[in-house]
C-alpha cells in the first residue's frame, strides 16, 4: 500500500492501482523489543516474538539440559502477555521460570492493581516465580560468556544454577 484515501474509500497499490475498500486493518507487524541493559547481548538471552525465536529458545533450553542433567531456569523480563506466554512456554519446555515486572503488578496497562494480585497468584500456582516492583539492571556473563546471572535494582541477583535470589553486599 502507497497510500490511503479515507474520502473515497481507497487504497492506492505500489503498482498503481487503486483497490476500493469497505473496512481497512492495517497489520504493520512488530518486532522484539531488548531493554537497554548491559549483556542483553549474551548468549542465553531470547527476544520471543516469533517462531524462530519459541525454536532457538527450545533448542537451547534442551541443550543446556542435557549438559546439566536437570531442569534449568530461566527468568523473563517483563509481565505483560508476552512475558507470561514465555514463561508457560519456559514451562512447556522443562525449565522452571520467574517473571520480573518493573511495575507493581503483572499485565500493568490491562489490570488493575486487586487484578494483578489475583493474577499473580494464579501465575505462581502454575508454578512461575514472579517478582514485581523490580528492575532488571544488567545481566552477567558466567565463566563461559552465556548469561548467568541477573542483577536487579535493589542489589539482589539471580543467579543461574542456585534457582534463589541472593542480596549481594557491596565491599567495605
Amino acid at each position: 500500500m502507497v497510500s490511503l484515501d479515507r474520502d473515497a474509500a481507497t487504497v492506492t497499490l505500489a503498482d498503481g492501482s487503486t483497490v476500493p475498500y469497505d473496512q481497512v486493518v492495517m497489520a504493520t507487524g512488530s518486532s522484539a523489543w531488548a531493554p537497554p541493559l548491559p549483556g542483553i547481548d549474551l548468549p542465553g538471552v531470547f527476544m520471543y516474538r516469533t517462531l524462530d525465536d519459541v525454536a532457538k529458545m527450545r533448542d537451547w533450553v534442551r541443550a543446556r539440559q542435557a549438559v546439566v542433567g536437570r531442569p534449568v531456569r530461566g527468568a523473563v523480563i517483563g509481565g505483560g502477555l508476552l512475558g507470561l506466554e514465555a514463561a508457560g512456554a519456559l514451562q512447556s519446555m522443562g525449565a522452571t521460570a520467574t517473571v520480573v515486572e518493573f511495575a507493581d503488578r503483572l499485565m500493568a496497562l490491562q489490570v488493575d492493581k486487586s487484578g494483578g494480585e489475583a493474577l499473580k497468584s494464579l501465575i505462581e500456582r502454575l508454578g512461575v516465580k514472579v517478582r514485581t516492583s523490580i528492575a532488571t539492571t544488567e545481566v552477567v556473563a558466567d565463566a563461559d560468556g552465556r548469561a548467568g546471572t541477573l542483577r536487579f535494582s535493589d542489589g539482589s541477583e539471580q543467579a543461574r544454577g542456585r534457582g534463589r535470589v541472593r542480596h549481594r553486599h557491596p565491599s567495605p
